[in-house]
């Protein structure tokens, strides 16, 4: 969820540049640190409540990290609604405001309202009329220049406002597990500040859909790049839905640091969101810790990829795409002094 013109309501992140730096303040408090102390299956049912964006998700890559500490087997894979809500999202409400238009309720709606899977991935899919029938770039880019719903007016724009080229690390899969092990298990973890390098773990980075290798090779890991790799996994994601497409789902696993120690991951339609958490190892075990990193973490670091961008960003319009581009999972507001400034 993202809000470039809301109030700074809590979970909530203040994006400030000044003479060319940035400062990045979240007001995501690792809220999962009060389950110390608590029996599992009651901190288990609190995570939903605390981590409500993409709650499905990180209530599974909880169930997971439990299962992992006690040596069990994997929860079974997530199902496609929760990232179709957020696909969904994107298009009705955070896209329009970009474009300065009204929400549109009725794709929100289309998706909400859906009576099964399949009938939900075809009211996601009208919101990205003959996508599904693109095969390569130039038929991406043609889909783009000719299609006049909201998804590709945003990549329009993209496409048109100057963004430099600035190096970021696009990481999934096994690589990004391991660096998300390790961050997690330092032990002055902070969910803030995750890694020491700008890394890409959204849809960019997943990769999910066929052409967003052409998008990596061409586009490398731009404004434009972004925002085509976010309306190309919306069509994975109606695939997925669509059992009948023969798309398979996403890729989840979980690991088991030690005794009593595990972790869990499952996908969104952000990036992957993986929890940690450590059992005292008793009969009726509780938790010693439990940790999250999400990929809003990744991305508005302190020396992640849009603290890193925003100061070679030339006018205010490319600022907000490039943090629109990014998706946070929070209310946010961008403010510029000297060399910029933002209404």
């Amino acid at each position: 969820m993202t809000s470039p013109s809301g109030e700074a309501l809590a979970p909530h992140i203040d994006i400030a540049v000044h003479d060319g730096e940035v400062v990045i303040t979240q007001q995501r408090p690792a809220l999962v640190s009060s389950l110390a102390g608590m029996p599992v299956a009651p901190a288990l049912a609190l995570i939903p409540t605390l981590l409500p964006i993409c709650g499905q998700a990180q209530s599974l890559a909880a169930q997971r990290a439990v299962a992992a500490a006690r040596g069990q087997a994997e929860v079974a894979a997530q199902p496609w609604r929760e990232q179709a809500f957020a696909a969904a999202w994107r298009l009705a409400i955070d896209w329009p405001e970009l474009l300065g238009e009204a929400h549109r309720m009725d794709i929100l709606g289309r998706v909400h309202r859906a009576p099964d899977e399949r009938a939900r991935a075809a009211a996601l899919g009208l919101a990205i009329p003959g996508l599904d029938a693109v095969q390569n770039l130039d038929q991406l880019l043609h889909w783009v220049r000719t299609n006049d719903c909201v998804a590709a007016r945003v990549a329009r724009l993209a496409l048109d406002v100057d963004h430099p080229e600035f190096a970021v690390h696009c990481l999934n899969g096994d690589a990004l597990a391991a660096l998300a092990g390790e961050s997690l298990a330092v032990e002055d973890f902070d969910a803030q500040d995750p890694g020491d390098r700008p890394l890409e773990v959204g849809p960019l980075a997943m990769a999910r859909d066929p052409l967003v290798a052409e998008l990596q090779a061409e586009l490398a890991a731009g404004v434009p790049a972004r925002v085509l790799a976010q309306i190309l996994d919306t069509r994975v994601i109606c695939r997925g839905l669509d059992s009948t497409a023969g798309a398979g789902e996403p890729e989840t696993h979980t690991w088991s640091a030690a005794d009593g120690v595990g972790m869990g991951r499952a996908i969104t339609s952000r990036g992957p969101v993986f929890h940690r958490v450590c059992l005292d190892g008793g009969a009726d075990a509780a938790v010693v810790d439990w940790r999250v990193l999400a990929p809003t973490d990744w991305h508005f670091a302190a020396g992640g990829p849009v603290a890193m961008a925003l100061p070679q960003m030339a006018s205010n319009e490319a600022m907000k795409l490039l943090v629109t581009s990014y998706d946070p999972c929070a209310p946010w507001s961008l403010h510029a002094g000297e060399g910029g400034s933002l209404a």
